[in-house]
Protein backbone atom coordinates (compact mmCIF):
# COMPACT_ATOMS: atom_id res chain seq x y z
CA UNK A 1 0.00 0.00 0.00
CA UNK A 2 1.12 3.56 -0.61
CA UNK A 3 1.75 6.08 2.19
CA UNK A 4 -1.56 6.89 3.85
CA UNK A 5 -3.28 10.19 4.68
CA UNK A 6 -3.79 11.49 8.25
CA UNK A 7 -6.13 8.61 9.18
CA UNK A 8 -6.51 5.23 7.55
CA UNK A 9 -8.82 2.28 8.24
CA UNK A 10 -6.71 -0.81 7.49
CA UNK A 11 -8.58 -3.06 5.08
CA UNK A 12 -8.85 -6.83 5.44
CA UNK A 13 -6.93 -7.03 2.14
CA UNK A 14 -4.00 -4.89 3.36
CA UNK A 15 -0.87 -6.84 4.23
CA UNK A 16 1.49 -3.87 4.45
CA UNK A 17 0.66 -0.32 5.51
CA UNK A 18 3.53 2.08 4.97
CA UNK A 19 3.24 5.29 6.97
CA UNK A 20 5.05 8.56 6.34
CA UNK A 21 4.60 11.39 8.83
CA UNK A 22 7.41 13.52 7.39
CA UNK A 23 4.92 15.97 5.86
CA UNK A 24 1.97 15.39 8.19
CA UNK A 25 1.21 15.42 11.87
CA UNK A 26 0.76 12.28 13.92
CA UNK A 27 -2.06 10.04 12.76
CA UNK A 28 -3.97 6.83 13.38
CA UNK A 29 -4.40 3.58 11.52
CA UNK A 30 -7.34 1.44 12.60
CA UNK A 31 -7.24 -2.36 12.46
CA UNK A 32 -10.16 -4.26 10.99
CA UNK A 33 -12.29 -6.07 13.55
CA UNK A 34 -10.47 -9.27 14.49
CA UNK A 35 -13.53 -11.40 13.72
CA UNK A 36 -13.85 -9.89 10.23
CA UNK A 37 -10.62 -11.56 9.07
CA UNK A 38 -9.41 -15.14 9.09
CA UNK A 39 -7.47 -16.30 12.14
CA UNK A 40 -3.80 -15.92 11.32
CA UNK A 41 -4.30 -12.89 9.08
CA UNK A 42 -1.38 -10.51 9.45
CA UNK A 43 -0.72 -6.85 8.84
CA UNK A 44 2.56 -4.97 9.02
CA UNK A 45 2.55 -1.24 9.82
CA UNK A 46 5.92 0.29 8.89
CA UNK A 47 7.36 3.81 9.15
CA UNK A 48 9.00 4.82 5.87
CA UNK A 49 9.37 8.55 6.55
CA UNK A 50 11.95 8.53 9.36
CA UNK A 51 9.84 10.98 11.36
CA UNK A 52 7.57 8.80 13.48
CA UNK A 53 9.69 9.41 16.59
CA UNK A 54 8.46 13.02 16.38
CA UNK A 55 5.03 12.43 14.83
CA UNK A 56 3.80 9.12 16.26
CA UNK A 57 1.43 6.72 14.56
CA UNK A 58 -1.28 5.14 16.72
CA UNK A 59 -2.54 1.69 15.79
CA UNK A 60 -6.06 1.31 17.16
CA UNK A 61 -8.53 -1.54 17.48
CA UNK A 62 -11.49 -2.14 15.19
CA UNK A 63 -14.79 -0.30 15.17
CA UNK A 64 -16.65 -2.73 17.44
CA UNK A 65 -14.65 -1.38 20.39
CA UNK A 66 -14.13 -4.78 22.03
CA UNK A 67 -10.99 -6.09 20.33
CA UNK A 68 -7.66 -5.84 22.08
CA UNK A 69 -4.10 -5.52 20.82
CA UNK A 70 -2.06 -7.65 23.22
CA UNK A 71 -4.52 -6.67 25.95
CA UNK A 72 -4.50 -2.95 25.13
CA UNK A 73 -6.71 -0.74 22.98
CA UNK A 74 -3.83 0.85 21.04
CA UNK A 75 -0.15 0.50 20.21
CA UNK A 76 2.05 3.48 19.32
CA UNK A 77 4.66 3.34 16.60
CA UNK A 78 7.34 5.76 17.77
CA UNK A 79 10.71 4.45 16.50
CA UNK A 80 11.98 5.89 13.23
CA UNK A 81 11.78 3.21 10.54
CA UNK A 82 10.05 1.02 13.13
CA UNK A 83 7.23 -1.42 12.55
CA UNK A 84 4.52 -3.49 14.19
CA UNK A 85 3.54 -6.87 12.78
CA UNK A 86 0.18 -8.02 14.09
CA UNK A 87 -1.79 -11.23 13.69
CA UNK A 88 -5.53 -11.71 14.28
CA UNK A 89 -6.93 -14.56 16.36
CA UNK A 90 -10.05 -14.43 14.16
CA UNK A 91 -12.24 -13.65 17.15
CA UNK A 92 -11.57 -10.68 19.42
CA UNK A 93 -7.87 -9.85 19.48
CA UNK A 94 -4.79 -8.85 17.54
CA UNK A 95 -1.40 -9.99 18.78
CA UNK A 96 1.96 -8.32 18.25
CA UNK A 97 4.33 -10.87 16.73
CA UNK A 98 7.09 -8.42 15.88
CA UNK A 99 8.08 -4.79 16.42
CA UNK A 100 10.98 -2.42 16.84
Amino acid sequence: AAPKPSAYPILATDYYVFVDTSSNSAFTVKLPEADSVTAGSTVLVKDVGNNVATENVTISRGDDGTDTIDGATTKVLSANYGFYKLVSNGNNAWHVVGNN
